[in-house]
């Protein structure tokens, strides 16, 4: 009896070890969640500040439970941003997609329905996208 009972107990901790060990998230963006503070969204801090607020209104989205005022600042945002790099992208900087996208994240950044954590996320992220915005004002 004891022999029969050992196998499966052996394979379950095993298999609770492996479940472990891999962690409670993946790392396709919405590895970012409250339980994992790896790199909570700092989405790579060296890389394009743009691409990374989008990822993390991405992640915020799919995690958080807005009313639709929120959620259209939230899809608002992404399309603004998306706009902006792809015109950045071919050399031009569209300073009136960057403006609607800081409107939307100033709104998100002070909703109470967003956990604390984000907004202060986006109130970073926003920061990072003013000084781009400066940067391009004093080039011209």
């Amino acid at each position: 009896m004891k022999k029969q009972l050992i196998l499966p107990v052996a394979l379950m901790s095993i298999g609770t070890a492996f479940a472990q060990a891999q962690g409670r998230y993946d790392d396709r963006g919405y590895g970012r969640g409250y339980g994992n503070n790896r790199e909570y969204g700092r989405a790579d801090s060296r890389r394009d500040p743009v691409r990374s607020t989008i990822e993390t209104l991405y992640a915020i989205e799919a995690r958080s439970r807005v009313d639709r005022h929120e959620a259209d600042h939230i899809r608002g945002a992404i399309q603004e941003l998306t706009e902006f790099a792809n015109r950045r992208d071919r050399g031009r900087f569209h300073r009136d997609s960057l403006n609607d996208a800081l409107r939307h994240l100033r709104d998100l950044a002070q909703a109470d329905q967003l956990h604390p954590r984000d907004r202060r996320t986006l109130g970073a992220q926003l920061n990072e996208l003013n000084r781009l915005r400066e940067f391009d004002n004093r080039r011209y």
